[in-house]
């Protein structure tokens, strides 16, 4: 479980235990979620894979919206980028070391603040 400096509360959960292959991570707000599910992989076993963008429109009544996806050029995409960064035709701006060691502090951070009693 997180807590912000305002006290927001946040928990984030991991499981590796169903035996079948299942992705999904659910980000629950106030009035509405984002639910991504499934990854588009070349075994095709999370597959498919689709953004449920959830809102509340009124007590009890919520309205999804869903996009799908059917291919994932990501990987592409990153590769390409990178290549382009390392011939010096265009700045390599995502998956620089500091965001690496931007994410280790933060898990640092939340490891050290797990340790403290409230």
């Amino acid at each position: 479980m997180l807590r912000t400096a305002a006290g927001v509360v946040a928990m984030l959960h991991s499981s590796a235990t169903e035996w079948r292959h299942r992705f999904s991570l659910e980000v629950t707000l106030t009035g509405g979620a984002l639910m991504l599910q499934g990854l588009l992989s070349s075994s095709g076993t999370y597959a498919p894979e689709q953004l449920v963008v959830r809102r509340r429109e009124a007590p009890g009544r919520w309205t999804d919206e869903v996009t799908s996806w059917a291919t994932d050029s990501s990987w592409a995409d990153e590769m390409h980028a990178f290549a382009r960064g390392v011939r010096g035709e265009a700045p390599i701006d995502h998956g620089l070391p500091r965001d690496a060691f931007a994410a280790m502090e933060l898990v640092d951070r939340i490891y050290h603040a797990g340790s403290r009693r409230s």
